[in-house]
């Protein structure tokens, strides 16, 4: 195993200082002890996330906020970036220094009081700053580092957390992946080209006390040359469109080029059993199947693949959504995105997040489904019992493969029961199996199946559990055999059952 080195470069480049670490430390427990996390402050402001704010409602805010507190003071420094009065600021930050803050960066005393030149954002117990949220009105520079939004939460949501020795966040922008992945790995490392967003991440490695993460300059890859990980993460600036305005949005190649690059050189970096969880796009032609240019992307790359679609859009849906309605060249900018998208032949475009691992020497499997609203966590457990039941599926052949195999189901569900009402009386519809935790998966069963369901308790095998429903309802076990593998394949490959070796 190859483990990433250390990078001794500050990233002074940028609009924060990395000088005073104790004065982030006290920030920190600031934040923490006045409750600066992401449902209180989205509590606070009555909005499902903070990160979805528009600046036209801003008075709607500073009302929901008019009652004093720390909270409310940290909110409207750090999450809607207005000027503070500067006793309200600096009761609020103590015991840190508002100069000593100033001094880095993040801060800046005028005649309004205390503005925050900085946002900071918080997510599963991780704080990150980025670009002052108050930019958001107005055109923003290239090299602007975003904080929380739909794909990153996305990314963190459904990626897979093993304890690992060697992680990578490539595309790391301001760290929040990285910071995630740090919690259950030794070592870890992040890339990007914008020099700001490192700047920014390696002032949040030090805000949330990372020491064993770690950053390089460099396009993709390119950074750590022929190193492997044991895990990977990656949230690239997927958009396709004809444009190269922003870092953390544009790619500047032509169409899905960057998703079929990350997708086929991932795998030379992960070391065997090792996992990729990224984000990536495609578009494709009407009546084209959704799935196809993954697939084509990752033959021969010796990875299993999880591909769920988070979404399917056609080119005029996709192109609006991603220009600004305050763009004074609305319609021009539109129509030149479609002329693209014709000339590329893109009638719609496919969002995805992508789960890979690492597989030599046996057939490898692509898994696609869509990725279901709800996910809870831990979702880890889950997807490493979808990875297995695949690979058993895989390495069986056809079904009849499976029948010495034991199996048992995961407590993790529950059974649903529907009934109608018919002449008088409450009786029984549909049932339905439900997974209550990792993603909220559900498949429909019938009373025979439940018999059998019971049967796999980790004690059977699968033909021994075949034979003895045989017996009980009376069928013959050829006759049953089929129909049984049918659903154990099925609840196999979506996670509910696993194999008891």
């Amino acid at each position: 195993m190859t483990a990433p080195t250390s990078d001794a470069r500050q990233w002074k480049t940028g609009p924060l200082g990395l000088g005073d670490p104790d004065a982030l430390t006290e920030l920190a427990d600031v934040l923490r002890s006045a409750g600066f996390e992401e449902k209180a402050v989205a509590g606070a402001l009555g909005v499902e996330f903070s990160w979805s704010l528009s600046q036209h409602t801003l008075p709607v805010y500073r009302r929901r906020l008019a009652e004093r507190s720390r909270l409310h003071t940290l909110i409207e420094l750090f999450t809607l970036g207005t000027w503070v009065d500067g006793a309200a600021a600096e009761e609020a930050l103590a015991p840190a220094d508002i100069d000593r803050l100033a001094g880095l960066g993040l801060l800046e005393r005028g005649a309004d009081g205390v503005h925050a030149r900085v946002g900071i954002a918080e997510n599963r117990g991780v704080f990150l700053v980025h670009d002052d949220p108050g930019a958001a009105g107005g055109e923003l520079p290239t090299d602007y580092v975003l904080g929380l939004n739909p794909s990153s939460l996305t990314l963190a949501q459904i990626s897979v957390r093993p304890e690992v020795r060697s992680a990578l966040d490539v595309g790391t922008g301001g760290g929040f992946q990285a910071f995630l992945v740090a919690r259950h790995s030794s070592r870890v490392l992040g890339t990007d080209t914008n020099v700001r967003a490192l700047n920014l991440a390696a002032f949040n490695a030090l805000l949330n006390g990372m020491d064993h993460v770690h950053f390089r300059e460099g396009s993709w890859f390119a950074p750590v040359g022929e190193e492997r990980f044991d895990l990977i993460v990656c949230n690239p600036p997927y958009v396709i469109s004809p444009e190269s305005r922003y870092l953390f949005r544009d790619s500047g190649l032509p169409r899905d080029t960057l998703s079929a690059q990350l997708l086929r050189e991932t795998p030379a970096h992960l070391e065997e059993g090792g996992f990729a969880c990224m984000l990536a796009s495609w578009g494709q032609l009407e009546g084209e199947e959704w799935s196809l240019p993954p697939k084509q992307w990752l033959e021969g790359s010796g990875c299993d693949a999880v591909i769920l679609r988070a979404d399917t859009k056609d080119v005029l849906t996709y192109a609006s959504a991603w220009i600004s309605p305050a763009d004074p060249k609305f319609d021009q900018t539109l129509q030149q995105w479609l002329t693209y998208y014709r000339d590329s032949e893109i009638d719609s475009i496919t969002v995805a997040t992508v789960l890979l691992r690492r597989r030599s020497g046996g057939r490898n499997w692509v898994y696609t489904d869509e990725l279901p609203q709800g996910a809870a966590d831990p979702v880890t457990p889950h997807l490493l019992r979808i990875f297995e039941g695949r690979t058993v599926l895989s390495e069986a052949g056809d079904g009849a493969g499976i029948l010495g195999e034991r199996f048992r189901m995961t407590p993790g569900h529950r059974l649903e029961q529907y009934l109608g009402y018919d002449d008088g009386r409450y009786a029984l519809k549909a049932m339905q199996l439900r997974l209550t935790e990792g993603l909220p998966l559900w498949g429909s069963v019938d009373e025979i199946s439940l018999h059998l369901l019971a049967r796999c308790d980790g004690r059977r095998t699968l033909r021994e559990a075949i034979a003895e429903l045989a017996d009980k309802v009376d069928v013959e076990v050829n006759e049953l055999t089929p129909p049984a593998l049918a659903l154990v394949t099925k609840l196999l490959g979506l996670g509910f059952l696993e194999r008891v070796r």
